[in-house]
């Protein structure tokens, strides 16, 4: 039996290995000589891929073509996936990576670290605070996918294994180690999509890159454009910030072409204005022969984003800042102010016949040139530096509403330019009493001289008789609590009455209709909308929609591409006669106040104007505070209007002196060259 079996194996084996040979042989065969061409072919071919040419973005110029925000030629420094080890050469991609970062922190360089990982001061590693997103998208199955309770540590503990980072680096060697590679995962890293280490570098910096390039394999010095900010605190909440886009954006934009190295905007006319503002990116074919030579060939040239034209004028903008910022601050420096309010604020500037936005400022500011360096510092400010007012900030805006409520009484035939009603000082609704402590030459006031002396008892009448409905109304028409247009995000604002009470939890009370009646109660307005009422009464009742884009145009000036017109929002049929009542009233209060008269001597043209004080409740240094905000309304010239300006201060008490911010821009307006050059286009001769 055993003899057989033994003669079977000698058998069978000699067969399984002749059937190995036939197999290997006939592999040999269809290699050498089947396919033998298409072999060497492919052995023999050159490599190429198509890498993306980054364009640069648009400009940004104010309505006489002065340049806000441009661009400049700066460098980055880039991993070439031509040139950088492969994925399966781990400990020299490692190596090279903490070599770089290396090199640029003993420079007091930054390079990208995103990793939404730290380590804290007991040594142990933790999540970044406000990285929610950033930390699921990390944790999710396309990255390390790791389940939604894994720590810091799992997580960094996920990505050694997958870098294949050796345990000999430190821990604070190893994380960064760990962000980078994590960010180029993330980037989609490879031979069409390079990986930006670092942006803006030095001159220095790039030479030392150079001189080293034996050590950094794969390692490239790109120039690419970049933003040049002229004046960083000019209209900062206005142009906003750009920044590097994010996952959730990338998921949002990559079917449009954005891609993981990308910037857009990210706040303001950045963001309002990205479909323009971005270029369009070129290509460009990286080929790589069988001996290693590289070569690139521009296949299709990057085109600038457009150029957008504000409506703002950059001077009277700043002029608005500096003067604001100064008055300001002295108040709040004063022993006027005795709560200690911040100086904070907000002012806009309109032509009331076209609802272009002259000048739009919110205080304090900040610098756009240090923002992404100073954004944790800006963020826990208290002051809320970051916060447009103008556009997003609320305020009860207190006797600024009476031209409002005389219009309304005007139009419903309740009162007329010869009314005279008595202030008695006190005024009496239901079974509360409303006082007025303006001690008055005449206490019989007609509309006129009821403006300028700002009795609360005429006002507190009007409003009784008009009820919140017709109030409301009118102050709608008029642009109050209703969306400007404006192309940038705004609020609101409430209309108090019985459905806001209702809508907020509360009951409404008869007394909010006296107290709407002089801009308090539960009335909000923003700043914008309190200019935009003052334009439609300044240019006798046509309401314009707000807007702060002039016009796009190419890069080259060649065409344009958006031309604003002005639009109206809504025509009142407010009357002659209202308009020229309450015009008549903000005369009065400009000609007979000896503060306001002071703070413009000087100027040759007639203004209108009406102050303002409204009252907040408001937490200062913890203690609860019932607070002044100053407010001041006012266009010029008086008739046929061609200005309208309209701020609040807060913490103001005493409006009068408002009047001290607005002449230095009314200065500017009526005594400068308002005749704007067209910008001066690309590729022509200065004359």
């Amino acid at each position: 039996m055993d003899s057989k079996k033994l003669a079977i194996r000698r058998i069978i084996l000699p067969c399984i290995l002749l059937a190995f040979i036939l197999v290997f042989v006939g592999v040999l065969v269809k290699v050498q000589l089947i396919d033998g061409e298409e072999y060497a072919s492919a052995v023999n071919t050159a490599k190429q891929s198509t890498v993306k040419i980054h364009a640069a973005r648009g400009e940004i110029v104010d309505r006489n073509g002065k340049p806000i925000v441009e661009n400049r030629q700066g460098y980055s420094i880039v991993f070439n996936y031509s040139y950088f080890p492969s994925k399966k050469e781990n400990s020299e991609r490692n190596s090279i990576i903490i070599s770089l970062i290396r090199l640029f922190e003993a420079n007091d360089a930054e390079w990208d670290n995103s990793l939404p990982i730290v380590i804290d001061s007991s040594g142990g590693l933790v999540y970044k605070t406000d990285s929610e997103k950033e930390i699921e998208v990390m944790k999710g199955k396309d990255y390390l996918n790791l389940n939604s309770y894994a720590t810091a540590q799992n997580c960094y503990d996920a990505m050694v294994e997958m870098f294949e980072i050796d345990p000999g680096y430190s821990l604070k060697d190893g994380l960064k180690i760990a962000a980078v590679r994590y960010q180029m995962l993330l980037n989609g890293f490879g031979a069409s999509n390079a990986y930006t280490f670092a942006q803006d570098v030095s001159d220095v910096l790039v030479a030392k890159v150079k001189e080293n390039s034996a050590t950094f394999k794969g390692v490239d010095v790109e120039v690419v454009p970049y933003r040049r900010i002229v004046d960083g605190t000019l209209a900062a909440h206005i142009i906003g910030t750009v920044g590097k886009i994010n996952a959730e954006e990338y998921a949002e934009l990559k079917d449009k072409g954005y891609g993981m190295n990308d910037t857009l905007g990210k706040s303001g006319i950045e963001y309002a204005m990205e479909e323009y503002l971005r270029g369009t990116d070129g290509e460009k074919v990286v080929t790589v022969d069988p001996d290693g030579n590289v070569s690139e060939t521009v296949t299709k040239e990057p085109v600038q984003g457009a150029t957008v034209v504000l409506t703002i004028d950059a001077d009277m903008q700043k002029l608005a800042q500096d003067t604001f910022a100064k008055w300001t601050e002295n108040y709040a420096k004063s022993s006027k102010n005795k709560y200690g309010v911040p100086a904070a604020g907000a002012l806009v500037v309109n032509d009331p016949n076209t609802g272009e936005i002259l000048t739009m400022l919110s205080y304090p500011t900040y610098d756009l040139n240090t923002y992404s360096e100073k954004y944790s510092e800006l963020s826990k400010d208290s002051r809320t530096p970051l916060w447009n007012r103008a556009l997003r900030s609320t305020y009860a805006i207190g006797s600024t509403s009476k031209p409002s409520v005389a219009i309304a009484a005007i139009e419903e035939g309740l009162t007329s330019r010869d009314r005279v009603i008595r202030c008695t000082r006190e005024f009496k609704y239901l079974d509360h009493t409303f006082y007025c402590n303006i001690n008055h030459r005449d206490r019989n006031l007609t509309l006129r001289t009821a403006l300028q002396d700002s009795c609360n008892i005429y006002f507190y009448t009007c409003g009784e008789e008009l009820g919140i409905s017709r109030l409301n109304e009118y102050r709608s028409m008029l642009g109050l609590g209703v969306k400007t247009g404006i192309e940038l995000t705004e609020a609101e604002g409430i209309e108090d009455s019985p459905e806001y009470r209702e809508s907020i939890g509360q009951t409404w009370l008869p007394g909010y209709l006296i107290l709407s009646s002089i801009g308090e109660g539960g009335t909000r307005f923003t700043p914008i909308q309190l200019a935009n009422y003052t334009a439609t009464i300044a240019n006798g009742g046509t309401r314009y929609e707000q807007h702060i884009i002039k016009s796009i145009k190419s890069a080259d000036y060649s065409k344009t591409l958006v031309e604003k017109t002005p639009k109206v929002a809504l025509e009142t049929g407010i009357s002659k006669y209202a308009i020229d009542c309450v015009t008549e009233g903000m005369e009065y209060v400009v000609n007979n106040n000896r503060i306001i008269q002071s703070a413009l001597k000087g100027l040759d043209v007639q203004t209108a104007a009406k102050t303002g004080t409204s009252e907040e409740n408001r937490k200062i240094n913890g203690v609860s505070q019932v607070i002044n905000n100053g407010l001041y309304i006012t266009f010029a010239p008086s008739k046929n209007a061609e200005i309208s300006i309209a701020f609040i201060c807060e913490g103001v008490y005493g409006s009068s002196s408002l009047a001290q911010i607005a002449k230095p821009i009314y200065d500017y307006y009526f005594n400068s060259s308002q005749t704007a050059a067209a910008p001066q286009g690309e590729n022509t001769l200065l004359g």
